[in-house]
């Protein structure tokens, strides 16, 4: 984490062409809101296979349970409008309380192009208060 921001990010990509499913998880704790893009490199729709594209929760990250409202198909249809290839193909956004601490994304298998998962943690509860938490000498916070 850098804790200068208060953030932390975790990236996960496929290969060149995506034959197989990408999946990425994070432990979350100590944070209160999550922010996953998924993107692909080439312009166009999101790709049918992104059918299986869903949000887990885990207590110890190995058992997963589908998250209610973050399972595309069943809780949400993405447009088929094209997106250019520098914007995500997909965000979701959602409070991380009240669930358990592993987060697994996964996103379906494309035909072209290389998918990029970035899961990114925000409004920690531990967050920067001093120079000391910073591990710098001035710290300054308005």
């Amino acid at each position: 984490m850098n804790t200068l921001q208060n953030v932390k990010i975790v990236n996960a990509s496929g290969g060149a062409a995506n034959a197989t499913t990408l999946t990425a998880s994070v432990d979350t704790r100590g944070f209160s809101y999550a922010m996953i893009q998924v993107h692909q490199d080439v312009a166009g729709a999101v790709h049918t296979a992104a059918s299986n594209t869903k949000v887990e929760q885990s207590d110890d990250n190995s058992t997963w349970e589908a998250i209610p409202g973050l399972v595309n198909g069943t809780d949400y249809t993405p447009s088929t409008s094209s997106v250019a290839s520098t914007q995500p193909k997909l965000v979701l956004g959602f409070s991380l309380k009240g669930r358990k601490r592993y987060l697994k994304v996964t996103w379906g298998a494309g035909t072209t192009g290389r998918n990029i998962i970035n899961t990114i943690l925000t409004d920690p509860s531990d967050g920067v208060a001093s120079a000391t938490d910073a591990g710098v000498t001035n710290f300054f916070m308005r």
